[in-house]
């Protein structure tokens, strides 16, 4: 009987599933974003459980149910005869997906549909089945979309990655079935079959390595599997199951006699013992062989081979680090003694791939997790053009941006004098081909690259930041040692908040009668906003008694509002590390506590639980976008800032005032703010000296109208 399936695959893994599948016998495979269509019968579907390297689930389509609501789902499902799937006595789970629909909460559509089949086995048998978190007999899976409920059994059970031999992992590995997947876009099986040796020079847990083998000796990925959902199902056929499996030791038995070459490196003596354990577990030990070794290794190459790499990806925002001379290293080997070797190596970061120093044939995309990373094919050294040299810093002329920046620094001079400033941008991207922000703290300067565009050749980009980097000390008088250098791209989210290092290296700056903790390298952003120095100046000649300090981030303006005057404030974020930055500033400036309080929690909720006095000034500074954990629904300024500032108002006394800012480019407040409150943009009057070129952020003072009102009178 044909019956149709959706075979679940990883994002962007799709078309290499409907591949594997027409090799598996489906034909006409159907392909949708999370998956492939078939239609065939349980033959095939046992096969695809039992074969298929990069599914990871096999989900048979049992039929539509009415779903315009949750009592209309309960009634179609309590209809149907679950008898023919599920003993009385049996054990199920139900899981539930929406896209648009019109039951919005998936948890309480999987309890109505679970309702509905204990209902309709009590009334029909006098018991009903169990409900079973771990291994249940059937495992039932609802999607929903729109008014519709679509019902499928998972035949895989859970997800057919877990192919068993992986009790321990490295950081971030590979999934098996997407390492199945990137050996396959490697072309590995028909390497495989010519005779050629692989190579992983980092192997990690030894992910790759096993696939490797499984491929190159024709094992199913499913032939020791204890469990699968069809395992306990009433419709299971036990004896062609039977077969199947029988074919597939045959086949293993004949591949395990082919010769197949397989060596795997790594530095870490740990990973290397994690590898040989996971490969043993495997049963390939036979064709896998490992050593403690860096890329290059000790032995010849030989003259032909693929070596497959998931090198680390390191952070998208960050200082250049081991990650990048990790990529030059491998472009050495991949230029020299590996030149004729075909390469496949998986990237994080687009602008590293110049740093392999040979042409990229085909890129792949793919998610690693939620990481969204590409696999770069390189064939074979045709010519010497393929290898290629990369530009070094000498090569740049970095005159222009030298003289740039000693005129700036010029013109800053009597200003910074007259305001005693030691802390201050002295560049930002004024050469378009120097885009870099260079930042002064004390005797320290902050080197921030703006990721260039696609247009630029990356390993241009590298060698002009290293050009800057190295002409930044002579022409600002600075110490070598005191240069952080760091690339600044698009963020999402609380990305500027993303740790980047593990050193804890702080210095004290002054700015008038306030000192700050500054940490240069472990983060994006060093803890002090310098375009917001006229807000905190201003709030330090003078502030109201009570501040409310929202985003606080470090506590800075607390701590000037504090200096200003202010007798009590509350200060909100829901970063411990910021807070304790934070804690760290009040402490430096001597501020009592707990005059001055550092609450933990969601600005919202916070918002909507506090019920104390009101503050005579708020100060919110938010994100321009948060996808913060402890929020059911992400934060997007533009969108979402009217009901911020509605949510702020009942707590600013009718005599006070909201300062509300934003970084977010072309950020304009909403007519329905002014409609409802006064609004008054600060203006230049929050943009310093030395930002004057940009506009980094925006400011407006809200009140109450009938508060501006005496303010104006007054």
């Amino acid at each position: 009987m044909t019956s149709s399936f959706f075979v679940v695959a990883p994002r962007r893994v799709e078309s290499v599933l409907a591949e594997e599948l027409r090799e598996l016998g489906v034909d006409k495979p159907s392909t949708f974003a999370t998956g492939v269509r078939v239609a065939g019968d349980l033959e095939l579907a046992y096969r695809i459980c039992l074969w298929a390297r990069v599914a990871s689930r096999v989900l048979l389509h049992l039929g539509d149910l009415a779903a315009a609501d949750a009592d209309a789902l309960y009634r179609a499902a309590r209809a149907i005869d679950w008898s023919e799937h599920l003993a009385p006595t049996g054990t199920f789970a139900v899981d539930c997906t929406t896209r648009h629909a019109a039951i919005g909460h998936s948890h309480y559509a999987a309890l109505r549909l679970k309702d509905a089949i204990v209902d309709r086995y009590r009334a029909e048998h006098g018991e009903r089945p169990s409900v079973a978190v771990e291994r249940p007999q059937v495992q039932l899976r609802l999607h929903l979309e729109g008014a519709v409920g679509r019902v499928y059994l998972d035949l895989a059970g859970e997800s057919l990655h877990r192919r068993g031999y992986r009790e321990a992992s490295g950081v971030a590995p590979l999934k098996e079935n997407l390492a199945a997947a990137v050996l396959r876009r490697a072309r590995w099986p028909e390497a495989a079959a010519e005779g050629w040796r692989l190579l992983d020079p980092m192997c990690g847990s030894g992910t790759l390595l096993v696939e490797a083998a499984w491929m190159a000796t024709d094992r199913a990925p499913g032939l020791e599997r204890e469990y699968f959902g069809f395992l306990g199902w009433r419709g299971h056929q036990a004896t062609l199951w039977s077969q199947l499996l029988a074919e597939a030791r045959a086949r293993f038995a004949e591949g395990s006699r082919r010769p197949v070459e397989i060596l795997g490196r790594d530095v870490d003596e740990r990973a290397v013992e994690l590898a040989r354990d996971n490969v043993r577990r495997a049963g390939a030990e036979t064709w896998v062989e490992l050593e403690v070794a860096d890329l290059v290794g000790a032995r010849s190459p030989g003259d032909r081979g693929l070596m497959v790499v998931n090198p680390p990806y390191g952070a998208r925002l960050g200082e250049p680090d081991a990650v990048a001379t990790l990529f030059d290293r491998l472009g050495e080997a991949l230029a020299g003694p590996y030149a004729g070797w075909r390469a496949a190596v998986l990237c994080g970061e687009p602008e590293l791939s110049s740093r392999l120093r040979r042409r990229i044939r085909r890129r792949h995309r793919f998610y690693n997790g939620s990481l969204d990373i590409e696999l770069l094919s390189i064939e074979p050294r045709a010519d010497e053009e393929d290898v290629r040299s990369l530009p070094t810093a000498a090569e740049v002329d970095v005159a222009p941006f030298v003289n740039r920046l000693r005129k700036n620094l010029k013109r800053l001079a009597a200003w910074r004098e007259r305001e005693q400033i030691s802390c201050f941008r002295v560049y930002d991207a004024d050469i378009p081909e120097f885009a870099v922000a260079v930042d002064v703290y004390e005797d320290w300067a902050h080197v921030q690259e703006y990721a260039p565009p696609r247009s630029i050749e990356p390993a241009w980009a590298r060698a002009r930041l290293e050009a800057v980097r190295l002409a930044v000390p002579d022409a600002l008088g600075i110490a070598p040692e005191h240069v952080v250098t760091k690339t600044r791209a698009r963020q999402r989210g609380n990305e500027q908040y993303v740790r980047l290092g593990a050193t804890a290296r702080t210095i004290v700056v002054r700015e008038g009668p306030a000192r700050f903790l500054v940490n240069l390298h472990d983060y994006l952003d060093a803890g002090l906003f310098l375009d917001h120095r006229p807000t905190r100046h201003r709030l330090m000649g003078g502030a109201p008694d009570r501040v409310l300090n929202l985003f606080c981030y470090t506590g800075s303006l607390t701590v000037a509002a504090a200096l200003g005057g202010a007798r009590s404030s509350i200060s909100v974020d829901t970063s411990a590390t910021y807070l304790r930055w934070a804690a760290d500033n009040f402490e430096l400036n001597r501020l009592p506590r707990p005059a001055h309080r550092l609450v933990r929690g969601d600005v919202w909720a916070w918002l909507e639980q506090y019920d104390g006095a009101t503050f005579d000034l708020v100060l919110c500074d938010p994100p321009t976008f948060s996808n913060s954990k402890s929020r059911a629904q992400d934060f997007e300024v533009g969108r979402d800032h009217v009901r911020l500032v509605e949510m702020i108002m009942p707590h600013v006394s009718r005599g006070g005032a909201l300062w509300f800012s934003s970084n977010k480019r072309g950020f304009a407040l909403a007519d329905e703010v002014g409609e409802r409150f006064a609004v008054a943009s600060v203006g230049a009057r929050s943009v310093p000296p030395d930002f004057g070129r940009s506009v980094p952020h925006r400011q407006w003072e809200i009140r109450w109208p009938e508060a501006a009102d005496e303010a104006r009178r007054g």
